[in-house]
């Protein structure tokens, strides 16, 4: 136990003592995805434009099918850290496991209903049958790590909010030391192509859940309790994730709109698409390190009935939030011209990704505020607002986006505007700084209001 801090200035050193040793480790395992990503599209993207572009259509699907069930490990981590926070260990224990249960049945359910849609959900949004052809191959292949995937998300919650973020970490660096060679050896070695990236991930993500189960389940006999269903809390469990089943439905559905509308014009904009989208997962993923500090602390602390503190949290999050996503973007979009060239070696897809990179550099500053109110609401279980939140921001963001676009194609093919640097320049404007901004004043009219921050 950490001693209790005596004086203002002891609990701000204290608070970020905390936040620093859940969020480094934290930022380790969050990695993992988009490292995941950032490999297949490094590899993919030099087989040619063709099979990028169908790795951006393939991946933004299967990216909306886990996204629907992040509920698993956000539900994880805020339930269980608040029964941490009333002193009930054991109950704490029980709800996240019966997320990692919920996460493989799910995943299960999933896998199916995407074998029976997948000719028709590639042929819906492809732009050309070679891409449908390709993301098809893809999602073929990464989707049999569902239920793994699934789980590893679930029990990730349960390690979090024990405060544990470094075996999350363990595994995360696990998985990706053995994704990097079972990739390159598929997808050249074994001449699999784009399928040969979906395999790798897969076998990546059932060895991590398999070792991640493994420890979990070595710490409920060593606690006593049985590693079993518990309806009740399954139940529980669900009912509290129902609503950010929405949430995350309708921030993937972003993704996917953007990605369809990125398609309109062609399979250049697509595949440079894909460029800046693999690195903006990166930062993003790499930012919300500090929403899962968040996620965590807020939740104890509302257990405890520390209001004080929480608002002390909230202040010195917001100012790390944007420190690190101005720094992180300003290295974004100074390095754009470069960083295309580990995706591509197509001259088209490099210029206009790093129209993209510039824009989607300038908007990491807001794009971190909004992740730390996203995770101080999740931590604070305030998911009806948060489902509420984001399908107003999805709908208000569909309207300025395909307006938007449909504006840019009525443009003469001779305007300087009219070309895949353009595309992509719209696409990440409407993306990276509309939808950001809309998501910030919906979470943080709502935290100021629910947290007296103002």
């Amino acid at each position: 136990m950490h001693p209790a801090p005596t004086s203002p200035l002891e609990n701000r050193a204290f608070l970020r003592k905390q936040v620093f040793m859940l969020a480094l480790p934290a930022l380790g395992s969050l990695l993992t995805t988009p490292i995941l990503t950032f490999t297949d599209s490094a590899f993919v993207g030099h087989l040619g434009a063709v099979p990028l572009a169908g790795l951006a259509l393939g991946s933004t699907i299967l990216n909306l099918l886990v996204g629907a069930c992040i509920f698993l490990a956000y539900t994880s981590t805020a339930l269980s850290g608040r029964a941490r926070g009333e002193g009930d260990e054991r109950k704490a224990y029980l709800v996240g496991l019966q997320g990692v249960w919920l996460g493989i049945g799910l995943g299960c359910v999933l896998y199916i209903a995407l074998l029976a849609s997948v000719n028709f959900l590639v042929g819906m949004l492809a732009s050309s049958e070679l891409v449908a052809s390709e993301a098809r191959d893809y999602l073929l292949s990464a989707s049999l790590g569902l239920p793994a995937m699934l789980g590893v998300l679930a029990a990730n919650g349960i390690f979090r909010a024990f405060k544990d973020t470094r075996t999350p970490l363990y595994i995360a660096i696990l998985g990706t030391v053995l994704n990097i060679p079972l990739s390159a050896a598929l997808i050249y070695g074994a001449g699999l192509g784009i399928s040969g990236a979906g395999y790798g991930t897969t076998c990546a993500e059932i060895i991590m859940a398999i070792v991640l189960i493994a420890l979990l389940k070595a710490r409920f006999k060593r606690a006593g309790i049985a590693f079993c269903v518990n309806m009740g809390l399954l139940r529980e469990l669900s009912f509290s994730g129902a609503p950010l089943v929405v949430r995350s439905v309708s921030l993937q559905c972003m993704m996917l709109l953007t990605t369809y509308v990125a398609g309109w014009f062609g399979d250049i904009t697509l595949a440079s698409f894909q460029v800046v989208k693999t690195l903006w997962n990166l930062l993003s993923y790499s930012l919300d390190a500090l929403a899962i500090s968040a996620q965590i602390l807020v939740a104890e602390s509302l257990g405890s009935g520390n209001k004080a503190q929480l608002r002390s949290l909230i202040r010195l999050l917001d100012r790390w939030g944007l420190l690190i996503g101005t720094v992180c973007g300003s290295l974004i979009a100074l390095t754009s011209p470069w960083l295309p060239l580990v995706f591509t070696s197509n001259p088209q897809v490099i210029r206009a990704a790093t129209a993209g990179l510039i824009v989607a550099g300038i908007a990491q500053g807001i794009a971190a505020l909004t992740y730390m109110y996203d995770g101080y609401l999740i931590g604070s279980a305030d998911n009806l607002y948060l489902a509420k939140a984001m399908f107003f921001t999805l709908v208000s963001y569909s309207l300025v986006l395909v307006g938007a676009a449909l504006l840019f194609l009525r443009q003469p093919t001779s305007s300087p505007l009219f070309s895949p640097i353009g595309a992509s320049l719209l696409i990440w404007l409407c993306y990276g700084l509309v939808s950001m901004s809309i998501r910030l004043v919906t979470l943080k009219v709502r935290a100021n209001k629910l947290f007296l921050l103002a």
